[in-house]
């Protein structure tokens, strides 16, 4: 399974548990460039519990994805909501992730706040990656990180 395969499939998914099925054991995950990394499916399960709740979570909005071997680079945006919570608006911000795979689960994801950066850390160039995918249809990054429902025990 390809980078962008896994990425795909993941993001379809909206059960923590099944997404977590996808995930090395000792995976590292950092949703965004500003936070903290994740380390574990303990951990990862707790922030995506936590972000559940949260009905102002930000959305990671993703573009394309670029890939390069067992690396691929989403490209995208983040929204946020800002303001009081009687009058909210949102704000987008520039994103893109690194994502390793290994043995057909996700390994790691590290975030960045440009895309030249993501590309530079993925070592990939101005010739670009060996497949790049666009997205469309609003589909969100990673989703089940984020999850609509949870299956827990």
């Amino acid at each position: 399974m390809t980078p962008a395969d896994l990425i795909e499939q993941l993001m379809t998914l909206t059960d923590v548990e099944e997404i977590l099925a996808f995930m090395h054991p000792e995976a590292e995950y950092q949703p965004f460039h500003d936070a903290p990394v994740f380390h574990g499916l303990e951990e990862i399960r707790a922030w995506a519990v936590r972000e559940a709740a949260d009905p102002a979570r930000p959305q990671a909005l993703p573009v394309s994805i670029t890939e390069r071997a067992d690396t691929a680079v989403i490209r995208g945006q983040v929204k946020f909501l800002r303001g009081p919570a009687e009058k909210p608006h949102s704000v987008l911000e520039v994103a893109a992730w690194v994502v390793t795979v290994s043995d057909d689960k996700l390994r790691r994801v590290k975030a960045f706040s440009s895309w030249g950066e993501a590309d530079a850390a993925a070592g990939i160039g101005a010739g670009g990656g060996t497949n790049i995918r666009r997205l469309g249809g609003g589909l969100q990054l990673l989703r089940a990180l984020r999850p609509r429902r949870l299956a827990l025990p």
